[in-house]
């Protein structure tokens, strides 16, 4: 875990080969990611409470809101490697939630090459 004040990963599943890794991220109240955007194939979907997915478009200088999309337990969302596709995950309720994500990655890269971080 190396994201522990914003939220916590737990390894779930990983490629032998390395292609590929599953981790649950465990978000209490308040916390949420930073703008970001990925340097790898992700897919989530939500198992327990409900987090917000902000959307952002990078302007010449500043990073514009674009939209927000709640996820739901049993929503599914994905997106490619793409360093314009700009968001950020919060969990704005008042209990836990918990996601799982899949990332084209082994897991010991998350820290270092998954993200392009944009903004706190």
């Amino acid at each position: 875990p190396c994201c522990a004040e914003r939220y916590v990963r737990h390894l779930l599943h990983e490629d032998p080969e390395g292609g590929w890794a599953v981790a649950a991220l465990v978000w209490r109240p308040g916390q949420m990611s930073p703008v970001h955007a990925h340097r790898s194939w992700c897919s989530v979907g939500v198992h327990r409470g409900v987090l917000a997915e902000s959307y952002y478009t990078a302007g010449a200088k500043l990073l514009m809101p674009d939209g927000v999309h709640l996820r739901r337990p049993g929503d599914i969302t994905y997106g490619p490697a793409d360093p314009g596709l700009i968001h950020r995950l919060a969990n704005l309720g008042c209990e836990t939630a918990i996601s799982i994500h899949a990332y084209g990655l082994p897991y010991e890269r998350f820290c270092s090459d998954l993200n392009l971080v944009l903004a706190d």
